[in-house]
């Protein structure tokens, strides 16, 4: 077994028995790839937390990067202009930007880091691995939609009105998840607010009901179709970016796929394989329209991944995922089709930004997957609830 398969195995099962409360889960670059694409990186350094904001008093950029962003603003209604650099992501070398920072002056913020190292090829091994202390906690991808492996299943105007039939809307009220708009559609795995016959708080999301066999036989259908769209996505994205880090499906979320395995020694707690666990990703989200109007950081566990997906022409306009390194610093990615990224929720203070002067009727999609605190906690919590059960 190679070392480091055995070091993130080892430290996730370690997780789930010590008194570590929300772990965050970074991945280190080694320093082979820090020295290679360097000049691919934005690097903050000295971080702070102000009104509950992750910022950083130090941004650089490198020589790749620095070339390739355009000033830009957007002009809200009763809000003051707002100024941000935007990364051209398709106009930079390789096609990629990271955001990394210094390990050592994380780890002296969250003590609950846990760092997983990024380079495990199959001829890596720990002696052959020197670490760079530098902390990946974002990286984007500008994909060739050009291409014949990225054609498939294209969303619409229809991809809407059928997840309107099948699924609910998880955000019921806009505003109350930092001034969320739009329809977020989801699928796999959640913290449940209700316990089965094993006492698991673990949960699936599901799709609406009808007392009508036919009907729910067709909402079943369309949930399934809707899944498998999400998951092709899904599933181009990870190996997109597997360009940079190779076996980055075993690294955004280790946490969830170690609980997974756990279940068969430690008993079931009703965390459920999807189609998206091939990739390494156990709940997945299509968003339409979706925009959160403030900034902010997640309670996030694990990587969040953001995709665009191939979707038929749309007049909506200044669609970007913004993040704010500081108050007076902001950086943008157009979400243009072909767009992927990985960042760390609880790392980067971060909104996306869709239209909001645009009254366009027309769909905009992007799928999303999270491992947020809540599903951690209820997987622990359900492992705890069955080790007592037996003692």
């Amino acid at each position: 077994m190679l070392a480091n398969q055995y070091d993130v195995t080892s430290k996730m099962n370690s997780l789930f028995t010590n008194n570590i409360k929300s772990p965050l889960i970074l991945v280190e670059l080694s320093c082979r790839q820090y020295q290679r694409y360097k000049s691919n990186c934005i690097h903050v350094t000295s971080p702070y937390i102000e009104d509950k904001k992750m910022y950083f008093k130090r941004v650089s950029y490198g020589d790749k990067v620095i070339g390739n962003t355009v000033r830009r603003k957007f002009e809200f209604e009763s809000k003051p202009t707002f100024h941000y650099k935007e990364i051209k992501c398709d106009s930079i070398k390789d096609r990629f930007v990271y955001i990394t920072s210094e390990l050592t002056e994380l780890k002296c913020m969250f003590p609950n880091m846990e760092v997983i190292k990024s380079d495990v090829s199959s001829h890596i091994f720990e002696k052959d691995y020197i670490s760079s202390g530098i902390i990946m906690i974002g990286m984007f991808m500008k994909k060739n939609i050009n291409t014949v492996d990225y054609q498939g299943n294209k969303f619409d105007c229809t991809s809407l009105e059928m997840l309107k039939r099948c699924k609910p809307n998880i955000i019921t009220k806009n505003g109350q998840h930092f001034g969320s708009e739009g329809y977020f559609y989801s699928f796999g795995n959640k913290g449940a607010y209700e316990r089965n016959s094993t006492g698991s708080t673990v949960g699936q999301y599901t799709t609406k009901r009808s007392k009508n066999k036919n009907k729910l036989t067709a909402i079943e259908k369309n949930a399934e179709k809707m899944e498998r769209y999400c998951s092709e996505e899904v599933h181009k994205a990870v190996s997109h970016l597997q360009q940079r880090i190779s076996t980055l499906q075993r690294l955004i979320s280790p946490i969830i796929d170690v609980a997974y395995k756990r279940q068969e020694i430690n008993g079931d707690i009703n965390l459920k394989e999807c189609i998206t666990s091939v990739d390494g990703l156990w709940q997945s989200q299509i968003c339409v329209n979706a925009q959160t109007s403030k900034f902010h950081t997640e309670k996030d566990v694990t990587y969040t991944l953001i995709s665009v997906p191939q979707q038929w022409k749309t007049t909506r306009k200044d669609t970007f995922f913004l993040f704010q390194l500081n108050p007076s610093h902001n950086i943008g990615i157009k979400m243009s089709e072909g767009v992927s990224f990985v960042f760390h929720g609880s790392m980067l203070t971060h909104r996306q930004h869709c239209g909001e002067k645009d009254k366009s009727k027309d769909p905009f999609f992007n799928v999303a997957c999270y491992g947020n605190k809540r599903l951690y906690d209820h997987i622990k919590k359900s492992f705890q609830t069955l080790h007592n059960k037996k003692y």
